[in-house]
């Protein structure tokens, strides 16, 4: 199965969402924790361990 895990920066904080997984986000204080939590997340929600992880970050980190 495909996971889109999406990324975002705000104030300092970095969150992560994704469209296939319903009302699920996270919160870090660091890209490498957010990751991790992003991931592990991903994989308790569906409970699954045959995802498709892809990584992207929302158009607010892109336009700094």
């Amino acid at each position: 199965m495909k996971v889109r895990i999406v990324y975002e920066n705000i104030e300092g904080k970095w969150y992560a969402s994704s469209p296939e997984l319903t009302r699920w986000s996270a919160g870090a204080d660091s890209l490498g924790e957010i990751k991790k939590l992003a991931h592990e997340g991903a994989h308790f929600v569906l409970e699954r361990d045959d995802l498709e992880i892809t990584e992207e970050f929302a158009d607010s980190i892109i336009s700094k």
